[in-house]
């Protein structure tokens, strides 16, 4: 199973992983031009796309998604949030498992300034279980055997802690802190799970003001050693797999 980063910031998020004969879209935060070129403008492999919730640099191209004729499947609250309709929106609930080809999808609430986003856990013979989760304060849930995890790390406090005294404004701080996720709490967070079967572990959607992607990724190599860390970045492809290489 490769991973593909099509976008990964506040610009636009969009992931793919695709196997050897079906694809899963992970967000639908960018044009569906970019989506189509980074599948040889064949769409015949995608078995769905996956949207976490309704801001903008993650269901704001939701509509040219829908008319290129790929299924979109959100909570409730996203679609209801999103003003879009039609028979391509498909509802979908927190601890419900569903199936989109051989993927087994277990879609979980979170925390985030949305109505009712949500988080992932994705199971396929190619990658075996793979977490996907992005734009929450924190992930109240432990996953046992996890072989891939896809997480937001999207600031340090304490360069916006820093920023705010060099003179940031203090409520786009605490915007950031109620709704997105720290380096911090991410190393609690695998400190706190199994990571005895984890491959890769990728962080996505860094802030471009209030983190350090090298310091990042070397922080979190300390609390899973031995084990792959990556920044997403745009283009980027990934192996994920179900056993370690």
């Amino acid at each position: 199973m490769e991973l593909i980063v099509i976008g990964s910031s506040s610009k636009g998020n969009c992931y793919l992983l695709r196997g050897e004969t079906e694809t899963l879209i992970l967000e639908a935060g960018v044009s569906v031009k970019e989506v189509k070129k980074a599948l040889n403008f064949d769409f015949s492999s995608v078995v769905g796309c996956l949207a976490t919730h309704c801001h903008g640099d993650h269901f704001g191209k939701a509509k040219e998604f829908i008319e290129a004729g790929i299924d979109i499947y959100a909570s409730m609250g996203t679609i209801e949030a999103s003003g879009l309709y039609g028979h391509r929106l498909k509802a979908i609930e927190h601890g419900f498992k569903f199936m989109l080809g051989n993927f087994t999808i277990l879609p979980l609430i979170v925390q985030h300034d949305a109505p009712e986003p949500l988080c992932f856990l994705i199971r396929h013979p190619e990658c075996g279980d793979t977490l996907f989760v992005t734009d929450t304060q924190f992930i109240e849930y432990k996953i046992k055997g996890l072989n891939n995890i896809l997480v937001e790390a999207n600031y340090d406090s304490n360069i916006i802690d820093q920023r705010v005294s060099d003179g940031a404004n203090k409520s786009v701080r605490d915007r950031v802190m109620f709704s997105h996720m720290s380096i911090q709490t991410l190393c609690e967070f695998l400190k706190q799970n199994d990571s005895n079967k984890l491959n890769n572990c990728v962080l996505l959607h860094l802030s471009d003001g209030n983190s350090n992607a090298k310091e990042f990724k070397s922080t979190v190599e300390e609390v899973i050693p031995g084990k792959q860390v990556w920044i997403a970045d745009k283009g980027m492809k990934i192996e994920l797999n179900a056993k370690p290489f």
